[in-house]
């Protein structure tokens, strides 16, 4: 894996804002070994294994949200992800820098943007047309027949969305003890295939 120079930047930078001094140490595995913190016989080192550069660029620009959305799309991995995640926390104010700076920018303009869409008469307005009109060629691209888009219930790991679409709407039958001929109406779980 190439690192360019801006990744080369974006991780020097992030690492400038990592100064946890308390127990345990973060490791940082990417095309070079970088150590966080101090050893202590009482706490495991925690490794954090870069998959992709831009782990650096996200996180520095997104701070702990953008290190969240960089895990989720697999630019890094632990073995640990609890550990990790105590380590982070319990760094706390050496930690809150990752928010800061640039993600602290970022941020600024994403709320700013985020402004125009305010719930107001007619941003709401605006906003519900703009969620509704999507079309159902859209939802129907991952939903199955029953266009549910609630969480259905998996009987086993064979089950199929369908599956657990009619599970999920047969156990609501069972525990309201509906029988044949009982009305319900449905609202929120789809397009009515409840």
């Amino acid at each position: 894996m190439t690192y360019s120079w801006l990744d080369k930047k974006a991780r020097s930078l992030l690492l400038s804002k990592l100064d946890y001094e308390g127990k345990g140490r973060l490791v940082i595995e990417s095309d070079q070994v970088d150590t966080i913190g101090t050893a202590d016989s009482k706490a495991d080192d925690v490794v954090l294994k870069v998959n992709n550069p831009r782990f650096f660029r996200r996180t520095l620009l997104g701070g702990k949200e953008g290190a969240a959305e960089s895990y989720f799309d697999g630019d890094w991995d632990t073995e640990d992800l609890a550990g990790l995640i105590e380590y982070v926390r319990s760094a706390g104010e050496s930690y809150h820098g990752l928010n800061a700076g640039l993600a602290g920018l970022s941020r600024f303009f994403n709320n700013l943007s985020h402004s125009f869409n305010r719930n107001t008469k007619t941003g709401s307005r605006k906003n519900i047309s703009n969620h509704y009109d999507l079309g159902n060629e859209f939802f129907e691209l991952f939903l199955d027949d029953t266009m549910a888009y609630s969480a259905g219930i998996y009987k086993s790991e064979a089950s199929s969305l369908k599956d657990a679409s009619v599970e999920k709407f047969d156990r609501i039958c069972r525990q309201l003890g509906l029988s044949n001929g009982d009305s319900v109406v449905e609202i929120g779980t789809g397009w009515g295939g409840f």
